[in-house]
């Protein structure tokens, strides 16, 4: 097949779709569900939505084409607007490749393409695993002399060998519970859970051994009662962490091509993923340390790369191509940043940022918690809350104390060679190490009340990660030199 002849994807996808269509119209499919009873004939309605979901399924495969030529991927897709995206080969940041259960029993992959334009990544949804395979060869193994073709394996690139950087280790999965992120999900599902309960008026206590317990547990004193539901949240929050980090990085294998090119990860229980980083666009690592995590000896590492947006990108799964480990003991971290960087970059000390940032940090965290704690204790003596909520609150106030010591002890900066490290505390609380040489712009930040203090805040731009690190709290005098340093490193680069 020439190389600019169009393609359609598998013609596999056509059992795929459906099932996609349905979370599209969920309120439809109720719809439909709800007036099919009322009717003599529900069957038919039933009939009518498969059709059309199957319909709509043929249209989206049919009307979805895709090429390769020598410099670019192009994608036409579209029932009713067509819309053709074009992605150079050149600007190809990392592919990632994906596979639900139901895309993994039928042989078949989705392969985002990552440029660095945010929503305008390419996404091939309905190759085989085959194909796959070989596109991601292609484009990140890609010799310039190679035409880029239909995908067929005469076009690839001979395979590399590997070198294996990192494998998961079964014992990991205890850092779980102490990971922000999963506890921020477990709330978000228990408050699900409680709305769906609360707004289609189910009763648990209609059940004979939920009403037992609740009975028990009312004929406690407060206080146990209050632990033995703290302990029974925290146990099950524990349980749900530890599945979902399971579910994302069973099997996380971290490997490297013989030349050092590109680095390639694999993991997931019953979706996987697979992601392909070109390494010589690696421009740091972020060694993220949030204070539970650090509690137990635990990191993440993440790397910082031109053209994806890193933790804060909005699409999670665009935000996740940047992670070279799961959750890990501090050591297998730090070991594998010395992959990345060089290792004496790690070993420089960091420089503290004096009694003004130290004082920030607590009046920062002290404050709106006090307000917070009031507020809850008015509430709870006199308002709506039970009053069990107005002694509970002042809870707030050394828990935020400890949150400042830890943000101010960890609080510092340094220029290590071509780096610049800034490390931060507290729940997000991460050591940002990332090369100067591609400073786009550096900012100097005062507010009000910084210029009172005498401090300000630096933060170096560039077109890599988050796109812009920051050194809060330095004196002013300092920020001045600061800002020069970067500018001249970034000339001589």
């Amino acid at each position: 097949m020439a190389a600019d002849d169009w393609r359609r994807l598998s013609a596999r996808m056509l059992l795929v779709h459906p099932f996609k269509e349905v979370g599209r119209f969920v309120p439809a499919l109720l719809a439909a569900a709800v007036f099919g009873s009322t009717t003599d004939d529900p069957w038919w309605w039933a009939l009518i939505v498969t059709v059309v979901f199957v319909l709509i399924g043929f249209l989206r495969w049919w009307t979805t084409r895709y090429r390769f030529t020598t410099d670019r991927v192009e994608l036409q897709h579209g029932v009713f607007t067509k819309q053709l995206l074009t992605t150079p080969i050149d600007r190809v940041r990392s592919v990632d490749v994906m596979a639900s259960p139901l895309h993994r029993v039928l042989a078949l992959a989705k392969v985002r393409i990552g440029t660095g334009a945010g929503e305008n990544d390419l996404v091939l949804d309905g190759l085989t695993t085959a194909q796959a395979a070989a596109l991601r060869a292609e484009l990140l193994h890609r010799d310039p002399a190679l035409q880029t073709g239909a995908g067929t394996s005469e076009d690839v690139a001979p395979p590399l060998g590997e070198r294996v950087l990192l494998t998961w280790n079964p014992s990991w999965v205890r850092f779980a519970p102490f990971n922000p992120s999963n506890m921020v999900i477990v709330l978000v599902l228990a408050g699900f859970v409680f709305r769906v309960v609360n707004d289609l008026h189910l009763n648990p206590s209609s059940n004979a051994q939920i009403h037992d317990a609740i009975t028990w547990v009312r004929g406690l004193v407060l206080p146990l009662a209050v632990l033995l539901a703290a302990a029974a949240i925290v146990a099950l929050a524990a349980v749900l962490a530890m599945a979902g980090y399971l579910l994302a990085f069973y099997g996380f294998r971290l490997t490297a091509d013989e030349v050092g090119h590109t680095w390639h990860v694999t993991r997931g229980l019953l979706t996987t993923r697979s992601t392909s980083l070109d390494t010589r666009r690696i421009r740091g690592v972020t060694i993220n340390q949030p204070v539970p995590l650090r509690w137990v000896g635990g990191a993440r590492l993440s790397a910082i790369t031109t053209g994806l947006h890193g933790r804060h990108d909005e699409d999670r799964s665009r935000g996740e191509a940047d992670l070279l480990s799961p959750p890990s003991p501090l050591p297998v971290v730090l070991a594998l940043a010395c992959d990345v960087i060089d290792p004496t970059v790690l070993a420089h000390p960091i420089a503290p940022h004096g009694p003004v940032a130290t004082r920030r940090r607590y009046t920062r965290a002290l404050w709106p918690s006090l307000v917070v704690a009031l507020g809850l204790v008015l509430a709870g003596t006199w308002g709506p809350l039970p009053r069990w909520v107005a002694y509970a609150a002042p809870i707030l106030l050394p828990a935020a104390a400890l949150l400042a010591w830890d943000r101010a002890r960890r609080l510092g900066h340094a220029i290590a060679g071509d780096y610049l490290i800034s490390r931060t505390g507290g729940l997000g609380g991460a050591t940002h190490v990332v090369r100067t040489d591609g400073t786009v712009a550096v900012v100097v930040r005062r507010s009000i009340f910084q210029r009172r203090q005498g401090v300000a805040t630096v933060e170096l731009a560039t077109a890599a990660g988050d796109q812009g690190y920051t050194v809060l709290d330095v004196s002013s005098q300092r920020a001045t030199e600061l800002a020069d340093e970067l500018l001249a490193a970034a000339r001589n680069a």
